[in-house]
This record gives C-alpha cells, structure tokens and sequence, in this order.
C-alpha cells in the first residue's frame, strides 16, 4: 500500500524544519480538504477543519514514533481528519448537506452522511490513492520543461490527438511522444520512491 514515506515523519518532529512541514502540507491538503467537501462542509469549514488537523499533527509530531505494527500514517490521518469534521458539525450544530444515499453534491459528486462510516473510510481510501498521484504529477511538473509538462497534459491528461497537440504548441509530433515518455518516466520515479520508503 502507498503511504506517507517514514523519512518525511521523522524530520516533521523537527518544528523548525520549515521545509519538511511545507512538504507535508502540499501533499496532504487537497486530500483533507476535499475528504470535508465530501463529508457536507462548505469551504470556509474544511478550510478550519485543514487548519485544526495541521495543527494536531504539529503538535503530536514531537514524540511520534513511526511504527509500522500500530498502523499506518494514512489511517492516522484519516482518524483524525474524521474527528475533526464530525467535531465541526456538532460544534456548529449543522449536517452534511448531502447524504450518500440522497443526493450528489458538489459538480454531481456524491456526499457522505457521516464521516466515520465504511463508505467514508473506503472514499479516503480512494482520494488517498489518487491525491498521492496528484502529488507526483506536482512534482514532476516542477522539474521538466513547462512545454513538455504542457505537451504531456494535452495529450494524456486531456486526450488530445497527438498531432492536434504538436500543432498548437508548434512542435514536432514525435516531440509530444517524448514529452509523454518523460513525464511518465519521472512519475514512475516518484511513485516507486514513495512506495519503497514505506
């Protein structure tokens, strides 16, 4: 299983490491955030509910001994980000406004009726996976040309014809084939890397 590289863990129990802390909160945000929106928040809540699970990480970071046996670092943060959100809607006496079984929500995708339930469990399942792969893609972004990252997106991500994505960026066709390779070389990478420190 994918998870949160131990070597990440270890320095965040430095507080003055602004750099690892930084990384944290790039890969994880997205992930709370819209795990909230799927439980019913409105944005101004799931923003307070990032905020408060950052926090309780920050300060549980200091004595925190990774140990494999006790679980993992992505059921960690989902019970946390569970208690988080439940806490918030009690505190603010509302509920979802969405149901799992009544209604989608936001851009048609579906809400969970409580945070804590299988269904909300196998939803952070899913988003961890592709939130992991979101962050990959940051990275890799980062470190090829923009024109090939472009290249790559038009063409993977949005499924462009290749020649359609050589003419509007004004490359060569075989330039879009070596955009994609590279990009997914790099992603392979990043993902091996991931799941070989866990």
């Amino acid at each position: 299983m994918l998870d949160t590289p131990p070597s990440l863990l270890i320095r965040l129990r430095d507080a003055d490491d602004s750099h690892s802390w930084r990384t944290f909160f790039e890969q994880y945000w997205r992930l709370i955030y819209s795990f909230g929106r799927k439980c019913g928040l409105e944005p101004r809540d799931c923003e307070d509910v990032l905020q408060d699970v950052v926090l309780e990480v920050f300060r549980a970071m200091p004595d925190f001994e990774y140990d494999r046996t006790k679980g993992t670092f992505r059921a960690y943060l989902r019970t946390i980000t569970q208690r988080k959100i439940t806490d918030h809607l009690r505190k603010s006496a509302r509920h979802p406004t969405h149901s799992l079984d009544h209604g989608a929500g936001e851009n048609g995708a579906q809400s969970l009726q409580d945070p804590e339930c299988p269904a909300a469990q196998q939803a952070w399942e899913r988003d961890w996976h592709r939130n992991l792969v979101q962050v990959c893609l940051d990275r890799v972004r980062k470190e090829v040309e923009p024109r090939t990252y472009q290249a790559f997106q038009l063409y993977v991500l949005e499924e462009w014809q290749a020649p359609d994505v050589a003419r509007f960026l004004k490359i060569r066709t075989g330039s879009v084939y070596t955009a994609k390779s590279r990009v997914v070389e790099r992603m392979r990478y990043w993902l091996d890397k991931e799941i070989n420190e866990d």
